[in-house]
């Protein structure tokens, strides 16, 4: 779907002129949520729930980083073979996560799991929704000391090292803030001002990419999402061309040519024949 920048026989980087498209997913729909009663009967419209639960961001990420999944196996409830983590749970005046969310990080085999607060996630995208669903431990579980039991749910994400411009997207929402995260400066080893500029750029089009690859496996349909990545993607080919110019062997500046190979792609893929922004408008 959207490949490594790959080295050609002439050691010159073939990049895209543009992000590739993509698919056109759908869009939540509230009535596919399991809302609480008051939520429900105010009828309020996805987007204002959404935007106040962003509003909420830091004392989500709050309650999520000190409520604390303890170290003992799980308990499984043999009618629906979920499993269950006793946590600690975070201070009284954070709202209280409601699941566990387990990732699998294909690109490094890596198994990460954090307390989450499941309905913010399930309003970002179908395949999300059932974190709406409040899941109760098996009623053999009793709990003396004000434990948790959260819900384990597990997803698979193709690149850990992304990961981290992502989730704070998800939760407050900020396109500045995704923004210059993602045009923020990288390492760099190079032993010259050119060459260390250069790197930097293709580090920072990978960092992109592994985003786009992220938010792609999740099925966000989110359009500011999407025209940040893209924005962020178009600031550093203009950097990269002007590397380009000072090296012309280092890279092949990205030309009209490969923003059409890129478009006759996204022909031959019918689900990219409309961008997530692109569904949203015609949604």
């Amino acid at each position: 779907m959207f490949p490594p920048m790959r080295q050609s026989a002439g050691r010159q980087l073939q990049i895209p002129y543009e992000l590739p498209r993509p698919p056109a997913f759908p869009r939540v729909s509230l009535d596919d949520l399991e809302l609480d009663e008051d939520l429900a009967d105010s009828k309020a419209p996805l987007e204002f729930v959404l935007s106040v639960m962003r509003n909420m961001a830091a004392d989500l990420l709050q309650a999520s980083e000190s409520c604390e999944i303890l170290d003992e196996p799980p308990i499984v409830d043999e009618a629906t073979q979920t499993s269950f983590f006793r946590c600690k749970p975070p201070p009284a005046h954070l709202p209280t996560p409601t699941h566990i969310l387990e990732l699998d990080f294909s690109d490094t085999g890596e198994r990460y799991t954090t307390p989450v607060h499941g309905l913010l996630w399930a309003c970002q995208s179908p395949k999300l929704s059932h974190l709406s669903r409040r899941q109760d431990p098996p009623s053999s579980v009793a709990s003396t000391d004000n434990s948790l039991f959260l819900p384990r749910v597990s997803l698979s994400i193709p690149c850990r090292r992304a990961w981290p411009f992502l989730h704070r997207y998800l939760y407050d929402g900020s396109s500045a803030h995704l923004l210059d995260s993602l045009l923020a400066q990288p390492p760099s080893r190079a032993s010259t001002a050119q060459a260390n500029a250069h790197e930097q750029h293709l580090a920072r089009l990978e960092r992109i990419r592994e985003v786009w690859l992220n938010a792609v496996s999740l099925e966000l349909s989110d359009r500011q999402l999407w025209e940040t990545l893209q924005r962020a993607w178009d600031v550093v080919i203009a950097g990269l061309g002007e590397v380009a110019r000072a090296r012309p062997a280092a890279i092949a500046v990205p030309s009209e040519d490969d923003e059409e190979t890129s478009g006759r792609q996204g022909e031959e893929d019918p689900a990219a024949d409309k961008t997530g922004a692109e569904a949203d408008a015609g949604g």
